[in-house]
């Protein structure tokens, strides 16, 4: 309903996260970098290419498979667990 479309991004407003609606060419360039170079999965080269993009920390628990990107890439990556 249109009342819980408006709930909905009032919430997203307020929420500590940030929405992005277009992969510039720039991000998905970079992603198909990481992805060939690195064998990440889609989902690991995109996240990894937009917190590069917006200078943000990509947070994640694929120790094994980042620490190689950690000291090569110039992408900020935290490891929880």
């Amino acid at each position: 309903s249109e009342e819980t479309l408006k709930e909905m991004r009032d919430w997203m407003k307020k929420a500590p996260m940030m929405t992005v609606e277009l992969l510039t060419p720039e991000i998905t360039d970079y992603a198909r970098k990481l992805k060939t170079d690195y064998a990440l999965s889609l989902a690991d080269s995109i996240g990894l290419a937009l917190a590069k993009w917006v200078n943000y920390p990509f947070l994640t628990a694929d120790r094994q498979e980042l620490i190689p990107i950690k000291k090569s890439e110039k992408v900020k990556i935290e490891f929880f667990r």
